[in-house]
């Protein structure tokens, strides 16, 4: 029993040996395609699952990181700001109706699928210069 230990565990680090030869230093781990969940409020987490469920839809956009962190604001209620990819994209007052909060999430998809669109197909694009279109 010992020796088939000893040879797994010889099998296993000359596996990440390998692994780890074959990487330079300089390469990092690119993860993309997930949205992050920071709100705190019930009405934050209803914005979000809304914002999910409409999001699997468009998921096949490409390379995305897409975070919803609200921030209280006294005697204002709560604050939503959206960054993609790192970058901060809109913020919206999130409102204490739940009508009004699946009304701002709607939007929210909408304005991120069309900056991930603008993003791949950019309209300065110089193949589309002279189509007319």
């Amino acid at each position: 029993m010992s020796m088939l230990r000893l040879l797994c565990t010889l099998v296993f680090m000359a596996l990440i040996t390998c692994d780890l030869s074959s990487k330079n230093v300089d390469d990092e781990l690119d993860i993309s395609g997930f949205i992050l969940d920071k709100t705190v409020s019930r009405f934050g987490k209803i914005y979000f699952s809304n914002i999910s469920s409409r999001w699997e839809e468009h998921a096949q956009l490409g390379s995305y990181s897409i975070i919803v962190e609200e921030k209280y604001v006294p005697q204002t209620g709560s604050l939503a700001v959206i960054y993609l990819n790192g970058k901060k994209v809109m913020q919206l007052s999130l409102g204490r109706k739940e009508h009004v909060i699946i009304e701002h999430s709607k939007n929210t998809v909408n304005v991120l699928i069309n900056i991930l669109l603008e993003q791949q197909f950019p309209a300065n694009n110089p193949d589309l210069a002279h189509s007319g279109i």
